[in-house]
């Protein structure tokens, strides 16, 4: 089972300001892994178009931590991850090789390295880009003041172009690197809660049973504005 997310403003999953921010404080690396299956794109050589996770460090969409697909430099919509140490940092992203298409079922995400100036995207348990960034911090510093809700789906209240249309499932983040073997067994549908679970922060299983949608590691529960339907969805094979 997964959530089906719309292009419709009037549909969101929402945490509340400095929800997740707060909780990722510390930490020398940030992964974040999600199956989707996307019905459409936006499409406009924009970071962040289509996003699946939003995590605000700072006032005015200043994102900490993001999740989407995105057409960045005009070569197809493909895995795109990207963040901050701090709130002073300029966003850094890297984006995997794969073009990702609509309607198939695909395990995506990513790393920040914050002391090792890197991050790293990996799309259907491959790393397909390590590259070098520059973080201002060795640790992420929760130094900001949000002002927009976390959110599933979106990035904000006011544009679909950032709106992911599609659905989502099995999104987790970690404090911890969780190594290519961590999404390896991820695309092969092992439960979050199997991959490195001392390090675990947050972890949705986006069933679609329960509204606010349950977050089972810190209480971290999806407040869900008009509809977002379950969807049937092939995952957690190997729970």
């Amino acid at each position: 089972m997964a959530r089906d997310f719309t292009k419709d403003t009037a549909n969101l999953m929402e945490f509340g300001t400095d929800s997740i921010n707060s909780l990722l404080a510390g930490a020398a690396f940030l992964s974040i892994h999600a199956i989707v299956k996307a019905d459409s794109f936006s499409d406009d050589n924009v970071s962040g178009f289509n996003r699946i996770c939003s995590v605000f460090i700072n006032t005015g969409n200043v994102n900490g931590l993001i999740l989407s697909l995105s057409d960045v430099n005009a070569g197809g919509i493909k895995v795109n991850v990207g963040g901050r140490s701090k709130s002073a940092d300029a966003f850094q992203s890297g984006q995997g090789t794969t073009v990702v298409g609509t309607g198939s079922e695909v395990s995506v995400g990513g790393v920040l390295d914050f002391g090792g100036d890197l991050i790293r995207v990996y799309y259907e348990g491959t790393q397909e880009f390590s590259g070098a960034q520059t973080f201002g911090n060795t640790t992420y510093t929760a130094d900001g003041t949000p002002n927009q809700s976390d959110r599933i789906g979106a990035r904000e209240s006011t544009s679909t172009n950032y709106q992911f249309d599609g659905s989502i499932a099995e999104l987790a983040i970690w404090n911890v690197d969780i190594t290519t073997a961590g999404f390896a067994m991820l695309a092969d549908r092992f439960s979050p809660l199997m991959i490195r679970p001392d390090g675990l922060v947050c972890y949705w299983s986006l069933l679609g049973n329960n509204s606010p949608e349950t977050e089972i590691i810190n209480a971290k529960n999806g407040t869900i504005t008009g509809t977002i339907e379950s969807n049937t969805f092939e995952n957690n094979d190997n729970q």
